[in-house]
């Protein structure tokens, strides 16, 4: 549990636990962890209960594995992210890896939680350009509205890797064509598996081959991509 609550931006400053005793007679244990969360690790003016809901729902699915633990998960309480929206971006941050990107791992993760208003936009574009649930009307104009948000959100930003890993998260969500994140088994409780179908040819530097298209594949068990090995 440690490495879970440690991810995602909280401190652990006590930990109880009791045994109990269920009805059929089976013994049980209940870990129970006070939690500290920084003021810049969590959005102000924020509804507690929602809160409590993203960061549960979050924990449950780093418990099961339905998603990694890492500095991803920081984006639940700092961008008031849904667990699957921070998957979304994870997985790009995985496909960077497949193209080569300059920028390790570690570094990428990092990166998002401190820029929460832009990250939270990120998110919602993707939103915005793919749910079908969201009416068809006016979705090009929030699109635009949401891409001129994010740009002038990066425009502050002071740190020019940071900068540049923000924008190619923009580029990604622009270079998607199609993605499978808002079918109904990927909204039911278990490990997701997102699609993305891309156009390599709107990603800056991407290196050759250069298909058409080309689908990249990820999950927590998995990654795969057309034409590309690592």
């Amino acid at each position: 549990a440690m490495p879970i609550l440690q991810s995602m931006g909280v401190h652990v400053i006590d930990e109880r636990p009791y045994e109990v005793r269920r009805t059929d007679g089976t013994p049980s244990r209940i870990y129970d962890f006070g939690l500290a969360v920084d003021e810049e690790q969590r959005s102000s003016g924020e509804d507690l209960a929602d809160m409590k809901r993203r960061f549960g729902g979050a924990f449950v699915a780093a418990w099961h594995g339905w998603c990694e633990v890492d500095g991803f998960n920081a984006l639940v309480l700092a961008a008031r992210l849904e667990w699957r929206q921070v998957a979304v971006l994870r997985a790009y941050a995985k496909y960077l890896r497949q193209i080569g990107s300059a920028s390790p791992q570690g570094c990428v993760e990092q990166v998002p939680a401190p820029h929460p208003p832009a990250t939270a936009n990120l998110a919602a574009l993707f939103t915005t350009r793919f749910d079908p649930a969201l009416p068809g009307a006016g979705r090009d104009a929030r699109c635009h509205a949401l891409t001129s948000e994010i740009v002038a959100e990066l425009d502050k930003v002071g740190s020019l890797d940071a900068d540049r890993i923000l924008r190619t998260f923009l580029q990604l969500i622009e270079a998607t064509v199609r993605t499978n994140a808002f079918i109904a088994a990927n909204l039911a409780d278990g490990t997701p598996h997102l699609s993305f179908k891309l156009d390599p040819h709107r990603v800056p530097g991407i290196p050759k081959p250069v298909p058409a298209h080309e689908i990249w594949v990820y999950s927590p068990r998995v990654e795969g991509v057309h034409l590309r090995f690592g």
